[in-house]
């Protein structure tokens, strides 16, 4: 037998196991199937409810990593850290990976975020659920602001939030699961447009006094530009969805025009 032959025939193999692999997806439907009671979970606060959920997830892995072994395909051993790690990569490399094994997966974090692979064997990281009580959820987001009384003062004046204090709340809000994941990769919202509402939603910036009652030339042009994206309308004809295309491209700008809007609206 040739080496073309021999190499033709090992690749015929490999795509036979790979496709009879690809269809043995139970395991993977199974974890699955457990995201609407950890999204309930998360949604109610409940923390005994989300370390439940998390210990069945973690116990169909572990029957997916025997089944399949370490080396085996990751859609089908760890659907969760599947996405994660593919998002993680493209924004790392420019492209999506192609054929990841669970090993690969795994040693791609070398924090050891989703658990290490040590002798040729899994070690899965400790379960631990990131609601917070509380009380005590309360606390680590207000020993956040604390940290930042002028670029608050700042933001109440009109000003951008700060980066240091934008990566800290940042990771808080991405950890206790309040900021959607989809928005968190900026794929169907803007982070930083996020944390401007989440901090006015809490009131954060209290009532900003304005003295003036008269609507100045200023406003006039706030109202025409939010006529002009509430009628899907924008000068030049650039785009044919001109409010979603400039939300992803300014979003630190239109955090600034709907806080003007709501100012005008005031007087109006």
């Amino acid at each position: 037998m040739d080496n073309y032959t021999q190499l033709a025939n090992k690749i015929l193999n490999e795509s036979m196991d790979s496709s009879r692999l690809s269809s043995d997806t139970a395991l993977r439907d199974e974890m699955l199937a457990l995201d609407d009671e950890l999204f309930s979970a998360v949604d109610a606060g409940d923390k005994a409810a989300h370390v439940k959920v998390l210990n069945r997830y973690e116990a169909l892995r572990t029957q997916a990593i025997d089944k399949f072994g370490i080396d085996g395909p990751i859609h089908l051993i760890d659907p969760d850290l599947h996405g994660a790690h593919s998002d993680d990569y493209k924004d790392e490399n420019g492209v999506r990976p192609h054929n990841v094994t669970f090993r690969d997966a795994v040693e791609f974090y070398p924090s050891g975020a989703y658990g290490k692979i040590v002798d040729g064997k899994f070690i899965a990281p400790p379960v631990k659920s990131y609601i917070e009580d509380n009380e005590s959820a309360t606390n680590a987001l207000q020993d956040i602001l604390q940290k930042y009384p002028s670029e608050i003062e700042d933001l109440k004046n009109g000003g951008d939030i700060a980066d240091d204090m934008y990566e800290e709340l940042y990771e808080y809000f991405l950890d206790s699961g309040e900021m959607p994941y989809g928005t968190a990769k900026a794929r169907d919202g803007d982070p930083y447009e996020w944390i401007f509402n989440k901090l006015d939603e809490l009131g954060v910036f209290g009532e900003i006094e304005d003295n003036e009652s008269t609507i100045s030339a200023d406003d006039l042009k706030t109202i025409e530009a939010a006529k002009s994206l509430a009628g899907g309308k924008a000068e030049g004809g650039m785009f044919s969805n001109p409010e979603k295309a400039i939300q992803q491209a300014y979003g630190k700008m239109l955090t600034k025009v709907s806080k003007q809007i709501q100012q005008v609206a005031k007087k109006v």
